[in-house]
């Protein structure tokens, strides 16, 4: 059976409405899953400077300050309320194994100038992150 030319639109049509009401069931089936791997933030990690910077406190005791760079790489998708947790810490010689020391409780690493900036900021772009600071006394 072969159709008439004028039933071909009405095919389209018909066929272009089933696609969409395909795709918009899969959307709402697996929206989550769709929107943190195509549209959701992409973060990364990186210690900004493994030399770290070396400064004095207070008492005149030299302590060498780590930093976090976090960048987020798709900038049209802003990470919204981002905490970085500290769960486990490694320990032991310089050029050795290191033991790895688990925390009792998750330890929330506070963004550079904390007197500004609120406790869980939104990145769209890079911010920083302090590790923490290393010295005697520590």
């Amino acid at each position: 059976m072969i159709a008439a030319s004028a039933e071909w639109p009405s095919f389209w049509v018909q066929f272009a409405y089933t696609v969409v009401t395909a795709f918009i069931l899969v959307a709402a089936i697996w929206d989550d899953w769709l929107r943190t791997r195509f549209w959701g933030p992409r973060l990364k990690v990186t210690l900004l400077d493994s030399k770290s910077f070396l400064t004095t406190r207070t008492g005149g005791a030299a302590v060498r300050y780590f930093h976090l760079r976090i960048d987020n790489h798709r900038r049209w998708a802003p990470a919204r309320s981002v905490k970085l947790l500290c769960t486990d810490l490694a320990k032991g010689p310089g050029g050795t194994t290191l033991t790895r020391v688990p925390l009792p409780i998750p330890l929330q690493l506070m963004w550079s100038f904390p007197q500004y900036r609120p406790l869980t900021p939104t990145i769209v772009s890079d911010d920083r992150c302090d590790l923490g600071n290393f010295g005697p006394g520590r």
